[in-house]
């Protein structure tokens, strides 16, 4: 009987302590770490490596104010070309053709026509595999502006200005009386002379400069001219003349 009652009281506690420890909360595994990042820190990701191709051959530039007009031989099996700029002052380096290009022409506006780039090509082959070419050096020719221009008076209060076109000149830039004080008169390239409108009896002076490609011009050495509106123009002045000289015939 003794023996029935000790093995009840061993089920009894073998049960209550099971209880107890299925209502123990269960631990946690431990979290992962996540690192922190400071604000502004660059990640560097690294890129597949492309194989090395063959390397274009030379990079041709023309040199114009402002321009570059870059040309290549075309490379067989050639899927597309790039192009870079580098500013040599700063060493900041951009890409200037789109993805996917594929033509061995092409003109780059540059930012400062004081500053000197450094264009490198390249070739992407349909392989995957990569040519890099030489880089190659672009200096803006100086910017120059009409040397010498002249005005004369068209009729009573107009005036007409005239200058030698330059090369390279994608406009002309007028500033003075009767034009815009702060952007001034533009007139095309191809253009040598520009009619201005009405302006009172007087004397004035006028500035020109010659714009290129960007829109940029050079202020230093512009081209100064001086007229003076009489109100007596020269169409006024030949009609006077041609009066005179039909009176003349009428009086022989």
């Amino acid at each position: 009987m003794r023996h029935n009652i000790a093995f009840v009281i061993f089920l009894l506690s073998a049960a209550a302590f099971t209880d107890c420890r299925a209502q123990l909360p269960s631990r946690a595994a431990p979290a992962a770490r996540v690192p922190t990042i400071a604000p502004g820190t660059n990640l560097v990701i690294p890129s597949p490596v492309a194989r090395a191709g063959a390397p274009p051959g030379p990079l041709a530039i023309i040199e114009t104010p402002t321009l570059a007009s870059l040309s290549w031989d075309p490379m067989p099996n050639a899927a597309s070309y790039g192009l870079t700029r580098t500013d040599t002052k700063s060493n900041a380096t951009v890409q200037i053709t789109p993805l996917g290009f594929t033509q061995t022409r092409f003109q780059d506006h540059v930012p400062d026509f004081q500053t000197v780039y450094r264009y490198t090509l390249s070739v992407i082959y349909a392989d995957g595999s990569v040519g890099m070419g030489l880089p190659t050096d672009y200096s803006s020719p100086a910017l120059l502006n009409p040397p010498i221009a002249t005005s004369a008076e068209i009729d009573s209060y107009r005036m007409i200005l005239y200058w030698p076109r330059v090369a390279g000149a994608i406009g002309y830039r007028i500033d003075g009386p009767g034009t815009p004080p702060q952007t001034g008169l533009v007139a095309p390239g191809s253009a040598g002379s520009l009619t201005l409108p009405s302006l009172p009896v007087g004397t004035y002076q006028w500035q020109i400069a010659a714009v290129y490609p960007g829109g940029i011009v050079n202020f230093a050495g512009r081209a100064v001219v001086t007229g003076s509106v009489t109100g007596y123009g020269s169409l006024q002045r030949a009609a006077d003349s041609l009066a005179q000289m039909l009176q003349a015939v009428q009086i022989h």
